[in-house]
């Protein structure tokens, strides 16, 4: 069921819910998705990162404006 469901928030583009829904596993099914939870949550990290240098760059260009 978990991974019908992570399946489903995928198809949605919801990866942050899918990691979550994976996370409940247990066993050797956690096992099997063990890799796949870690490239996710680096992606999600690594999307985290560029929206806040976007946000960081637009500061910087609004107060370059402003002046």
């Amino acid at each position: 069921e978990a991974l019908a469901r992570a399946t489903y928030l995928l198809e949605q583009e919801d990866l942050n819910g899918a990691v979550k829904e994976l996370s409940d596993m247990d066993g050797y099914a956690k096992k099997l998705v063990a890799d796949w939870q870690l490239s996710a949550k680096d992606r999600l990290n690594a999307e985290e990162a560029v929206k806040v240098l976007r946000a960081g760059t637009a500061v910087r260009h609004l107060s370059l404006v402003d002046k």
